[in-house]
C-alpha cells in the first residue's frame, strides 16, 4: 500500500451529485465536507434542501440523491420511493419516481437526470459521488456489485470523463449494536445475525467492486469501510447487564447508521480522497 500525504485544501470549487440509500439522506457527512474543504465543495441533488451544521457549527445548504432504502438496483429500474418526501426537483416530475430512469431508452441515464432536472440544480456536478451497497448486502454480491458496476457504466456512457467516487460501505457495528438493531431509517432489523458474517458480507462486496471497477479511469474508491470506527461511532446507551442487575453497561443504539461522530469520521475519509485526486 502506499500513503500519500497531501495538502488538505483544493483550488478550484466541485460540484458533487451524491447518490445513495440511508447513509446519503440527511446526513452529517455532506455539510462537515463543506466545512472541511471552506466551500470549495457543493452538493447538489433532487432531494433536501437541509441547512446542515458542521462541526464548528457553521451551517451549509446541502442536496443528494440519498433515499432511504435504495439499493444499487434501485437506481437503474423504474423504481418508486414513497419513504418520506423532500424532493426538491423539477414540478414536471413526480418526486417518488426514480429521476435517473430513461423510460425511453428503458435504463439509467445521467444524461436524461440533467436534461430534467439539471435547471433545479443550485449548480452543474462536475463530479459523481456513489455511496451504495448497504441495502443489497449479501454473502455473495454478485447482483449488488453488478448493479453498482451498470451505475457506474451508464454514467461513462453519458459522461466519459466525469471523475467517478465508489464508496466502500461501512462495516456493521458490534454484536451488540446488532442485536438491538431495530428496522430504522429504511433499513430492515437485524437481531439474530452475526457481527462475522455480516462482516464478510461487507468484505466481498468490497473485492467485487475492486474487481469489476479495476481499470477504470478516473473512478476513486473512497475506504469508509476500512476508516470507520465500528466499535464506538454507533452510540451509546446505558443499559442493565440483566433484566433484574442493578449494574450497567453501554450498549451501541444501533449497527447500520452511526452517531454524529461517526459521519464526521466518514467525511474525514471523503475530504482525504478529494483532496488527494481533485484538481
Amino acid at each position: 500500500s502506499f500513503l500519500h500525504i497531501v495538502s488538505n485544501t483544493i483550488e478550484n470549487r466541485h460540484v458533487v451529485l451524491a447518490i445513495g440509500d440511508s447513509l446519503t439522506n440527511n446526513k452529517a457527512w455532506e455539510p462537515e465536507v463543506c466545512g472541511l474543504s471552506d466551500g470549495k465543495i457543493l452538493f447538489v441533488g433532487t432531494r433536501g434542501t437541509y441547512n446542515g451544521m458542521d462541526s464548528d457549527g457553521i451551517r451549509w445548504s446541502c442536496c443528494h440523491e440519498g433515499r432511504s432504502g435504495a439499493s444499487a438496483s434501485w437506481y437503474i429500474r423504474d423504481s418508486s420511493y414513497t419513504y418520506e418526501n423532500h424532493y426538491v426537483g423539477n414540478p414536471d416530475f413526480d418526486g417518488t419516481k426514480n429521476p435517473f430512469y430513461d423510460p425511453a431508452n428503458g435504463k439509467m441515464s445521467l444524461t436524461f437526470y440533467l436534461n430534467n432536472q439539471s435547471e433545479y440544480l443550485e449548480a452543474q456536478p462536475d463530479t459523481i459521488m456513489l455511496y451504495l451497497g448497504t441495502n443489497g448486502v449479501s454473502l455473495d454480491n454478485t447482483q449488488n456489485a453488478d448493479a453498482i458496476k451498470t451505475i457506474v457504466d451508464c454514467i461513462r456512457q453519458d459522461a466519459p470523463d466525469i471523475p467517478i467516487y465508489v464508496v466502500n460501505t461501512l462495516y456493521r457495528g458490534n454484536q451488540n449494536g446488532i442485536g438491538v438493531q431495530q428496522s430504522n431509517d429504511g433499513f430492515a432489523s437485524q437481531p439474530g445475525k452475526m457481527k462475522y458474517e455480516e462482516d464478510l458480507k461487507i468484505m466481498d462486496l468490497m473485492q467485487r467492486l475492486s474487481l469489476l471497477l479495476k481499470g477504470y479511469s478516473n473512478l476513486y474508491f473512497i475506504p469508509i469501510a476500512t476508516t470507520h470506527d465500528s466499535e464506538y461511532n454507533f452510540g451509546n446507551v446505558e443499559t442493565p447487564v440483566n433484566p433484574r442487575a442493578v449494574q450497567m453497561e453501554y450498549l451501541p443504539k444501533e449497527s447500520v447508521h452511526p452517531q454524529t461522530q461517526g459521519y464526521y469520521q466518514m467525511a474525514d475519509c471523503i475530504w482525504s480522497v478529494f483532496v488527494g485526486t481533485m484538481n
